[in-house]
């Protein structure tokens, strides 16, 4: 008897983005250099926009908070952003954006395509300053 095994790999190209996910937006060859443009001048090359989920060929597809708002009782701002299968938030607070001291506040988030949606204090002292960033598990 004879026995075989196949492995199967993805392909990447630079900073791991997926081949397969590159040419679903039209790109054939030179994939490394395909992951690191940014075809669509919104400041993020494709390898970043693949980790966001959002659109490498369109600028109005960012990875941005979406809404801004007071719960009903104005103690607790409440916004959201666009969310990508298999994928987890963190989410950092400031009360000084000069001294850019931000401190997490919510990790390991995970995804609710197609938006995540946080409520986060107000406090009592002064403005609050949120961001929040994405990552692959």
């Amino acid at each position: 008897a004879r026995f075989a095994q196949v492995n199967f790999v993805e392909m990447l190209a630079t900073n791991e983005t997926p081949q397969w996910w590159l040419a679903q937006y039209g790109w054939t060859n030179n994939f490394d250099e395909a992951a690191t443009n940014d075809t669509d001048n919104d400041t993020l090359p494709a390898w970043q926009e693949y980790i966001a989920g959002t659109d490498p060929t369109t600028n109005s597809s960012a990875f941005q908070i979406r809404t801004n708002s007071l719960d009903s009782t104005g103690s607790n701002i409440v916004f959201c952003w666009p969310s990508a299968s298999n994928r987890l938030y963190n989410v950092f607070q400031s009360t000084d954006l000069v001294a850019q001291a931000f401190g997490v506040v919510s990790s390991n988030i995970p995804a609710t395509p197609p938006v995540n949606v946080y409520t986060g204090s107000m406090g009592l002292d002064g403005s609050r300053f949120y961001r929040v960033n994405v990552r692959n598990p």
